[in-house]
């Protein structure tokens, strides 16, 4: 992407911000040297920041208009680890009602930057919109990040997730919902199957609005349960014998981006 289009006052979903989102979540699996050039160079962002720590990874980018979180996701087979029953037990959270709990490792994930995280915004943020971003486990932390400023009193404009796996229980996701679902949008590409992890069995569910991209990679909306069943059926049968797993293939960044380029 040389250059970054965006809609900094945009309410509801936008489709150009998508594209631009989605770039700035591929973007935050590159080095750091890389994302610096990329941002301050090509998108005109001369404020970076940079978190690291362990299984952390993400950077907040800011101009005169717009400020940009975007963290960092994980190999679905690295993802795998997180999913061991330890790590799928839930902690309650604070701002989103009595009850609501969220993913154990994705929470100590975020927690592990989130003092550099708020300290960054602090500085930073002047009269810019705020945008949040990330992909697979960076989704995750998007989404947790999102509610985590708004119990610190620093709102955000819209929220982009890819590919993200479920994050907390249906108190959580509901609360979240209530606040801002109207500016939450969680993208799904067919078959991926970290989009299915944790388990509704175990006690999670997902918040945002779905915006959902079928087996032809056409963009749908308002899916029924058995829609989408009967589409990922289809995308199935038609990787039957291909390279490869379906699931994992549809996971990418690269696909979501291919999807989204057909409609900015």
């Amino acid at each position: 992407m040389e250059t970054f289009t965006f809609h900094p006052n945009a309410t509801g979903y936008d489709a150009v911000n998508a594209y631009a989102l989605a770039h700035a979540a591929k973007l935050a699996y590159a080095d750091e040297s890389a994302i610096r050039r990329t941002v301050d160079a090509r998108w005109d962002f001369p404020k970076i920041r940079f978190f690291n720590k362990r299984d952390t990874q993400g950077y907040a980018a800011a101009n005169d208009t717009l400020l940009i979180l975007s963290f960092r996701g994980t190999e679905p087979t690295h993802l795998r680890d997180w999913m061991t029953a330890l790590r799928i037990k839930q902690v309650e959270v604070k701002g989103a009602g009595p009850g609501a709990a969220v993913h154990v490792g994705f929470q100590e994930a975020l927690d592990r930057v989130w003092d550099e995280v708020f300290t960054t915004f602090r500085l930073f943020l002047k009269r810019q919109t705020v945008w949040i971003t990330g992909h697979s486990l960076g989704g995750a932390l998007a989404m947790l990040a999102a509610q985590r400023l708004r119990v610190e009193g620093l709102d955000f404009n819209g929220l982009y997730t890819f590919g993200s796996p479920r994050v907390g229980n249906p108190t959580f996701c509901g609360s979240c919902d209530q606040a801002f679902s109207s500016r939450a949008f969680r993208f799904v590409n067919n078959n991926d199957v970290v989009t299915r992890v944790p388990g509704r069995i175990v006690g999670y569910d997902h918040l945002g609005t779905l915006k959902y991209f079928d087996h032809e990679g056409a963009l749908r909306e308002n899916l029924s349960y058995w829609e989408a069943f009967l589409d990922r059926v289809q995308g199935k049968w038609e990787d039957f014998l291909q390279p490869g797993t379906d699931g994992l293939k549809d996971h990418p960044m690269d696909r979501y981006i291919e999807c989204l380029q057909k409609y900015v």
